[in-house]
């Protein structure tokens, strides 16, 4: 995982706030379709962007996260971005 910047599909969990969690991610590559269970989230980052949609600024989530795979941790970053309403493995 990592490295190159992938479009991915994302279940998310919102709080009775509005906040957003993910929970789980699902991206294929040339071996197949993989299904992530995300273990822990280390930090999430809030970062308002310059450009705008509809009048309001767009907004990037950025998550640092960790999930076991095959008995490893494995470390990675999932990215949400507004305007596109993408989520980004990366």
């Amino acid at each position: 995982m990592g490295g190159d910047k992938k479009i991915i599909e994302c279940i998310v969990k919102f709080d009775d706030k509005g906040n957003l969690e993910p929970i789980r991610f699902r991206f294929e590559d040339e071996e197949g379709t993989h299904v992530i269970q995300i273990t822990k989230i280390v930090e999430k980052d809030l970062k308002n962007g310059f450009g705008n949609m509809n009048g309001h600024p767009v907004k990037q989530f950025t998550f640092r996260c960790e999930s076991i795979i095959e008995g490893l941790v494995v470390p990675f970053r999932l990215l949400f971005d507004s305007n596109s309403c993408r989520w980004h493995l990366m």
